[in-house]
Parts: C-alpha cells; structure tokens; sequence
C-alpha cells in the first residue's frame, strides 16, 4: 500500500494499515491521513458555500441591472415574490430550466450567464 503521486490525492488503503510504519512527532501516519482527509472535505464544503453565495450575488446583481424588482421577475415567471427571495437569499436552489426561465426574464442568454458566473469565480479564486 503506497501513496499515489498526485498533490492532494490520497489513496484511502493506507488508512486501514494495521501497522503504520511513519510517525511524525509521535503521530501515526494513520491520523495524520486522517487529517488531510477531514481538511480536504472541509475545504470542499467551504468553496461550494463561498460558490453559492456569488451566484445568489450575481443573480440578485443582474436582476438589479434589468431594472426589476423581485415582483416584477415573479410575476413574470408566474410565481410568488417569495420564490426570487428564496432563490436570492439561498433558501431555495435552482434547477437548470428554471436558472434558464430566469435568465429569460432577465433578458440574458443562459450561456452568456454561465459565462459572467464563471468570471465571478475566477476572480473570487484569484482573491
């Protein structure tokens, strides 16, 4: 059982080795594998928070831009004013068709969208 090369890739055999061999300050090269792994999930779950947060930015951004209020994009989207405030603040995720219908109302193409969400995390990543 051996580590692989890659950065950041772990090969998850190691952590059932009966007999860890390392140590590192007296710490067994279980808990230390152990650790990268609970930190590498950590900053997982971090980077989709942060992700959603900017697109919840960008769309509330957008609809700002387009001159329209909450009611105004529920009413065309014949929904309540509750569901682009939900969908705003994150209460409430979007499926694909839905971002589309929005993006519609917005008056902005779904790729040209994707394409300024994909520049805001770039820039967030580079921050």
């Amino acid at each position: 059982m051996r580590q692989r090369d890659q950065i950041g890739v772990i090969d998850r055999s190691i952590l059932l080795d009966p007999m860890p061999s390392i140590s590192l300050f007296g710490i067994s090269r279980q808990r230390i594998l152990r650790w990268v792994l609970m930190e590498q999930a950590r900053r997982k779950v971090l980077s989709n928070a942060r992700d959603r947060k900017l697109l919840q930015g960008l769309l509330r951004a957008m609809r700002m831009e387009a001159g329209l209020l909450q009611t105004d994009v529920a009413h065309k989207l014949k929904q309540h004013q509750s569901f682009v405030s939900k969908y705003e603040s994150g209460e409430r995720r979007l499926d694909i068709l839905q971002l589309r219908s929005i993006c519609d109302v917005l008056g902005v193409s779904l790729l040209d969208f994707v394409k300024r969400l994909e520049r805001t995390l770039k820039r967030s990543d580079c921050s």
